[in-house]
């Protein structure tokens, strides 16, 4: 979607989405959907909620979305609850510091639970 609608390939929509201007664009294209998504999770907690009498005061975000600050702040907006990134790599020894690696370690986050 957001690929026809900027006319990018899919390696410069990972620049274009990790560039301030093209966060902000990305945001406004998908907010519709994030919206959506927000309403079935915002369901949940309120059924978790009355069937176990607590309040979901926190919730984890990971994944290639959870490097766009406007996700998780939308998030904490929309649901009423923190918003944390879950690193999965925090208390791994990474023998490298390559800064792209660090930038886009969150996008690896379903390989890495598969690998462990």
């Amino acid at each position: 979607m957001v690929a026809r609608i900027k006319n990018l390939s899919a390696p410069d929509i990972e620049e274009w989405v990790h560039s301030s201007k093209g966060r902000t664009e990305f945001f406004e294209v998908i907010r519709a959907s994030i919206s959506g998504l927000c309403k079935e999770v915002k369901n949940s907690f309120d059924y978790f909620e009355v069937n176990k009498g607590e309040r979901i005061e926190k919730m984890y975000i990971t994944g290639g979305l959870s490097s766009v600050p406007e996700i998780g702040a939308f998030l904490k907006e929309s649901l009423e609850v923190e918003v944390a990134v879950l690193d999965n790599l925090e208390n791994f020894n990474i023998p490298f510091s390559d800064e792209n690696f660090k930038r886009f370690k969150n996008s690896f986050s379903v390989a890495f639970g598969l690998s462990i």
